[in-house]
């Protein structure tokens, strides 16, 4: 069954790789699935399936606050470093637009 769309072909793409060992894996691979929360997850081996079946937990990445809180404010710090450079260099009378 060929994806009717761009966005179903994207959701096929994003839930096609084995999550315990990175590589391609669909509905149609060796490895067979296996379902979590509701979700589905394909394997490109018998072997990755048994191994999430195990202890799924293990395999799936979920960000922690702490880290999402340390990567906004590093992208925040990043942002006015930009916004000072690039004001240094344009002229004076450019600066007060901005």
């Amino acid at each position: 069954m060929q994806p009717q769309t761009k966005r179903e072909n994207a959701q096929l793409k994003a839930t096609s790789i084995d999550p315990v060992c990175g590589m391609a894996a669909g509905p149609s691979s060796a490895g067979g699935a296996s379902e979590y929360e509701g979700k589905t997850y394909y394997f490109c081996s018998p072997h990755c399936r048994k191994k999430f079946e195990v202890d799924p937990q293990s395999f799936i990445k979920t960000p922690s606050p702490l880290l999402i809180s340390r990567a906004t404010a590093q992208f925040e710090a990043l942002r006015l470093s930009v916004r000072q450079r690039l004001a240094n260099r344009l002229t004076p009378a450019r600066r007060i637009r901005m």
